[in-house]
């Protein structure tokens, strides 16, 4: 009799266990997600305020680490997601902010990778007052993800998000007044596409923190 009664409660708790939430802290490796892109950010600030070739080998190597380190910590999120029965938030929200995280960070990397493949000169101060704006949208967002996950103080959110969309529009400035820059200063065809490229880069990881940015907003409006 107690061996029937084993034999029936065992198997019973291995199907109850599909329904029982996973040891999966989103809000923790969200914040590792956001520590990391801030010191990719830094370490890029680093590449374009030395302009030392030397540096720049060893900045784009710690990037590339990073990277790696958040492809693993997307890659625990995504498995989480499917393997979690109840998720804090929407699940979309979770791969989405997930997505634009990640991708912020692939930008990063692709910028520090085409500076150093080019070899170009920082001719232009734009070049670090543009990689600035990126440095504080990414410290705005990891303040903001921060506050994830507990008892939230939306008012200090909706101000570093904006903070995020206030640095996205001055990078534009930045870039539309290095690309005049460009073509007044630069007389070879091939460096004025290197900095073009390496510009538009910069401007695009910015553009990817305020993509982030709205995801965050989007949480916080649907589960206010």
């Amino acid at each position: 009799m107690l061996y029937l009664y084993y034999s029936l409660i065992i198997p019973m708790r291995n199907i109850f266990s599909v329904f029982i939430p996973k040891d999966t802290d989103f809000w923790i490796l969200f914040r590792e997600f956001a520590d990391k892109m801030v010191y990719a950010a830094r370490e890029l600030q680093q590449i374009l305020y030395n302009n030392d070739p030397m540096l720049t080998e060893k900045s784009c190597q710690n990037i590339n680490v990073a990277l790696q380190e958040v492809y693993n910590l997307s890659h625990h999120i995504t498995k989480g997601v499917h393997q979690t029965f109840i998720t804090p938030i929407d699940r979309q929200d979770i791969l989405k902010l997930n997505q634009v995280m990640y991708r912020t960070i692939k930008i990063i990397s692709t910028t520090a990778k085409k500076i150093r493949l080019y070899k170009v000169d920082i001719f232009s101060s734009d070049y670090p007052a543009m990689c600035d704006t990126l440095c504080k949208s990414t410290m705005s967002l990891k303040e903001a993800i921060s506050e994830l996950g507990g008892e939230s103080n939306i008012e200090k959110m909706t101000e570093l998000l904006l903070d995020v969309n206030a640095m996205e529009k001055q990078c534009d400035e930045l870039y539309s007044k290095f690309t005049k820059t460009l073509f007044s200063d630069l007389q070879n065809d091939i460096d004025i596409i290197k900095h073009q490229e390496i510009s538009s880069s910069l401007e695009i990881a910015t553009d990817s923190c305020l993509d982030v940015a709205d995801v965050i907003q989007n949480i916080l409006v649907t589960n206010s």
